[in-house]
């Protein structure tokens, strides 16, 4: 979802360069539309930058609280260790990957494109790490979610069997009658 806003940043101030406001248009004239570009890029970037900064908090106190909360029930302890993983995860982009990235992003959006720049290469590099750490995190949480829904289902199994004497109940579909 981060992805996507970060996107629609983008794709929106290449919306307003190419139909400016009445009000933005001298300034954008004035400015030249490749500067105007670069400052508008720069601006969408921090944005972007914010979003993540925050959503990484986030992702720390969730992450804090299912793993406290998956330790504290016995049976649950083990698998405490699957988002607590992923808070580690979290800390890995927040500490190394995102500030670095924060600084590339600045230091490129001035830079013209059309100039082969070592910086840019590095910044795309990290982008790829991020969205590899951030698939790695997606791929854990499904799975924990998994395993613990099916953890679920075989408890409510045993229950209705140990309520039912031993014995494994047919649920009968009203729609298979003869």
């Amino acid at each position: 979802m981060l992805a996507f806003t970060a996107y629609l940043d983008f794709v929106t101030l290449d919306a307003i360069l190419k139909s400016p406001p009445d009000e933005g248009h001298k300034a954008f004239s004035q400015t030249g539309p490749d500067n105007a570009r670069a400052l508008l890029r720069y601006a969408a970037g921090e944005q972007s930058v914010n979003r993540f900064t925050a959503w990484e908090y986030a992702q720390f106190v969730l992450g804090i609280w299912i793993a406290a909360t998956l330790f504290v029930g016995a049976s649950t302890r083990l698998v405490a260790v699957v988002p607590l993983t992923m808070t580690l995860l979290v800390a890995f982009l927040h500490f190394r990957i995102t500030p670095e990235l924060a600084w590339l992003s600045r230091a490129v959006e001035f830079i013209p494109w059309t100039h082969d720049w070592l910086a840019r290469g590095q910044f795309w590099k990290l982008h790829k790490v991020y969205e590899v750490v951030e698939i790695v995190k997606v791929a854990l949480g499904l799975g924990l979610t998994a395993f613990l829904y099916v953890r679920l289902d075989v408890r409510r199994v045993r229950r209705q069997q140990k309520e039912s004497g031993g014995r494994i109940q047919e649920f009968e579909n009203p729609r298979m009658r003869p």
